[in-house]
């Protein structure tokens, strides 16, 4: 059995939280729970160190302020307790740490965030720009409900066409091509850098036939308009939406100036007769409450999945540590039949 910090019944070692970039207080009492002897005690420096020497210069490591970080709270930790830093691999690390600069948080740095979910299947790799302003290039929790919600239920996906809406650094997307039996899924947002960064992330992630997994342009305004068939007439992506079985969205309802052009691209893809499944964080009612004036609004019925299920998803991902994963609501969105 593994030690480490326990969610859910699921375990996550040291080392895999250090490869989410999980906070650096989860992965100190992660070492902690898995050491016999003190944290500071020369075992435990070298089992940290050897952790943190063998991401330093992996292509799919963790950022390098996200290492040298860990490292500083570390030593601070050690310095507390009145113990010096013995280990050489601890000591080696110290003077590459100082190499690295300490100026401001650059928005173009950029570190990956990589998670092993099941045998058999390779881990994950998602590049995100965690110092970057634009949204779209961090992973946020409803993107983790809902990969962890339709692992469970392959049904809602198999053998379908999906297209994902604000998919962001595409991790929903990237499972449910490796592990759902998909037909194929599309992956769209909205800025260039985002879109750069989904192309990256399906081209690290992604060895199978290249037309299972796609990513393309959606902007909610553009899909809102009235005159968006003739807009659109060529574009592939827009081609993709009107065929698709399924809309995806994980954590898209943020903005409540973007509500309204939101909800009528909902209404323009569920009105060909497809279903859309939908995880939301919970973080400000009014904005949430607004979206569903706007559903009832096009007449679209939604039926949310037990919260008490979701919170229950055996967890694949460590990544619920501002928002636990009780906040995300499931909703699964139709127009009744009367009403086509």
């Amino acid at each position: 059995t593994m030690v480490g910090i326990t969610s859910n019944a699921t375990t996550f070692t040291m080392e895999a939280l250090i490869r989410a970039m999980a906070p650096i207080n989860t992965v100190l009492s992660a070492l902690e729970m898995e050491c016999d002897v003190d944290i500071c005690a020369l075992e435990s420096q070298e089992r940290f160190a050897t952790q943190i020497q063998s991401l330093w210069c992996n292509e799919f490591g963790p950022s390098k302020r996200y290492l040298r970080n860990l490292l500083r709270r570390y030593i601070h930790k050690i310095d507390a307790s009145e113990v010096e830093p013995e280990a050489d691999r601890l000591l080696e690390l110290v003077i590459k740490c100082s190499q690295v600069s300490d100026a401001l948080p650059d928005a173009t740095e950029t570190g990956y965030r990589s998670f092993s979910i099941q045998d058999g299947v390779p881990p994950f790799h998602i590049r995100v720009y965690s110092q970057h302003n634009d949204v779209a290039l961090r992973l946020w929790e409803a993107g983790g409900v809902l990969a962890e919600y339709l692992l469970e239920h392959p049904d809602l996906v198999e053998g379908k066409t999906v297209i994902e809406t604000g998919a962001g650094v595409g991790l929903t997307g990237l499972v449910l091509a490796q592990c759902c039996s998909v037909e194929s899924v599309c992956l769209t947002d909205y800025t260039a850098l985002c879109l750069e960064n989904l192309k990256h992330n399906i081209a690290t992630n992604w060895i199978g036939p290249p037309e299972v997994i796609t990513q393309g342009f959606l902007d909610w305004q553009v899909y809102a308009r009235d005159d968006c068939r003739e807009l659109l007439s060529t574009d592939a992506t827009f081609t993709y939406f009107q065929q698709a079985d399924v809309l995806l969205a994980a954590d898209v309802v943020y903005d409540a100036d973007a509500v309204p052009a939101l909800v009528t691209t909902v209404w323009r893809f569920l009105s060909q007769g497809g279903k859309a499944i939908f995880a939301t964080t919970l973080r400000n009612q009014k904005t949430f409450e607004l979206f569903e004036q706007e559903l009832k609004r096009y007449n679209i019925q939604c039926q949310y999945e037990d919260p008490v299920k979701i919170d229950h998803l055996p967890n694949m991902f460590p990544i619920y540590h501002v928002h636990p994963r009780s906040d995300v609501r499931i909703c699964t969105m139709q127009i009744p039949e009367t009403c086509c």
